[in-house]
């Protein structure tokens, strides 16, 4: 579906599109690093490691997270919402505005810095363990 999607797009906007499979995770990331665009996934309803990667890279990232899980983070991540419905129109819209990309990947490196560092991650699991322990 994401396929087809960019097929489709590709016939009205000239971009490149690359999928990443089958290669070491060291040559992933590079190739994310070059990305302007990083698509996860978008019919789970929640975001996973090659999201945090990705934002932590500093790069916009179309992912679906469903409505009910969104309310459950600390603040409201700043991934482009996707469902397979809604993926043609996010993606053209990201396409289509540098000025967008940017700011969402200022915003996604932010947003791992403050919710998915692993020292702030680690003190705070610290945190509930004592407070199972104790109790």
């Amino acid at each position: 579906m994401i396929e087809r999607t960019i097929e489709m797009l590709q016939r009205e906007i000239p971009f490149r599109y690359q999928r990443v499979d089958k290669t070491s995770h060291e040559q992933a990331k590079q190739l994310y690093r070059q990305a302007d665009i990083i698509v996860d996934q978008i019919i789970t309803g929640s975001y996973g490691l090659l999201c945090v990667e990705s934002m932590a890279f500093g790069k916009p990232v179309i992912a679906y997270v469903r409505d009910d899980l969104m309310s459950r983070y600390p603040t409201q991540p700043p991934i482009c919402n996707a469902s397979p419905d809604t993926f043609y129109d996010v993606l053209k819209s990201l396409l289509l505005s540098p000025e967008t990309r940017f700011q969402k990947g200022v915003e996604s490196r932010k947003f791992t810095e403050d919710y998915h560092d692993s020292m702030k991650v680690g003190g705070r699991l610290l945190e509930i363990y004592g407070q199972l322990t104790s109790g």
